[in-house]
């Protein structure tokens, strides 16, 4: 599963990747209004950015950027 390049919340509460969310919405031309996760009606289908959600990710990814270079390293060194 990838990380969420911009995340969103729903009206259901939960955080969706904005692009997938509006597919799921926009349904073809259906204009499906259920949460994709419980079924349930959504009241409204305004999504609104997960700030949070967005600079946890990036937080996330530059630690994972720090722990590949310090291993690359790691390994280098064990090599010389």
């Amino acid at each position: 599963q990838a990380l969420m390049r911009d995340p969103v919340v729903a009206a259901d509460g939960h955080s969706y990747e904005r692009c997938e969310i509006e597919r799921w919405l926009g349904g073809g031309g259906r204009g499906v209004k259920k949460s994709p996760l419980t079924g349930a009606e959504l009241t409204h289908t305004t999504l609104t950015p997960n700030h949070n959600l967005r600079k946890e990710i990036a937080r996330a990814q530059d630690a994972a950027q720090v722990v590949a270079a310090e291993v690359e390293a790691a390994v280098v060194a064990e090599g010389d």
